[in-house]
């Protein structure tokens, strides 16, 4: 059966309800389905990029088409089409993402944020009224928290921006750092997100720019690079966590994040969603 019926297949699996689906996910990921919420977040992720890739099995096109603004023109492509081209990142690609990093790091040290909250967090007009929407996330308990950065600030507008970085919280080190691929064109967009979480998370953590974090060559790398430093910095913590708080993991980010290595990102993202759709 060629590529485009097994991600059919594997659509309509989906369908069949959760407790089939249950069974692929727990093969592939015997660590995933311990955390509730982050199955159900990674099941929709699924569902989204396979239902995609259905239609346009079938009828050569896609309804769920992102809008990609580059300097130059803007292009409509699928979920699959962005990871197969040299294309922005949107926010399912990065939720699916982080939903099988915590699959691999499964701690309850460690959180890694879905877009949509971290803008929310980001956008909300009143921090008070927080409170009751990052109960959920347990903030005071947790040792490394990674919030995706983006730099829409129009809630009106579904999946927006034009550039992403990467904000993580180190508690035994008490910071937040900030890292971002373009030098710091987020750092407002981050410190907005430093200052509305800070009062949740049980510490006074300070806000730190990390001028040293390595450069996009391009103008659509950015969510990649989100993805490769996020993957860096659990495999740091896992690694050496509190023994490494001097200098966290700014050195392997140094070491490890190259720009062959995030072009590389690409394709290991695309083959992950192939692996999960060819499952049965």
């Amino acid at each position: 059966m060629n590529i485009w019926g097994r991600k059919i297949y594997f659509a309509d699996y989906i369908r069949s309800g959760f407790e089939a689906l249950s069974i692929v996910l727990s093969a592939t990921f015997p660590h995933f389905l311990s955390d509730s919420y982050n199955c159900c977040l990674f099941l929709d992720m699924c569902s989204l990029l396979v239902s995609s890739a259905k239609d346009l099995a079938l009828h050569g096109r896609t309804s769920k088409a992102e809008s990609c603004t580059s300097k130059q023109q803007s292009y409509w492509l699928t979920d699959l089409d962005i990871l197969s081209g040299p294309y922005f990142l949107n926010d399912r690609i990065i939720e699916l993402y982080f939903s099988y990093l915590t699959s691999c790091y499964p701690s309850e040290d460690i959180l890694l944020i879905p877009p949509s909250i971290a803008f929310w967090i980001k956008e909300c007009p009143d921090i008070s009224s927080l409170k009751d929407f990052v109960k959920p996330l347990h903030l005071p308990r947790r040792k490394l928290i990674i919030f995706p950065i983006n730099d829409n600030a129009d809630v009106s507008m579904a999946e927006g921006g034009s550039h992403w970085s990467l904000l993580a919280f180190e508690r035994n080190a008490n910071v937040f750092v900030h890292h971002d691929s373009s030098g710091g064109i987020n750092s407002a967009h981050a410190k907005r997100v430093y200052r509305a979480v800070i009062s949740y998370t049980a510490s006074d953590a300070k806000y730190v720019e990390c001028s040293s974090t390595p450069r996009q060559e391009n103008g659509y790398d950015c969510g990649l690079y989100v993805t490769a430093i996020a993957r860096v910095i659990c495999e740091w913590y896992q690694n050496d966590g509190p023994k490494g708080t001097d200098d966290l993991w700014f050195a392997a980010i140094k070491e490890q994040i190259t720009p062959s290595h995030v072009s590389k990102m690409r394709n290991d993202i695309l083959e992950l969603v192939r692996s999960l759709m060819s499952k049965q």
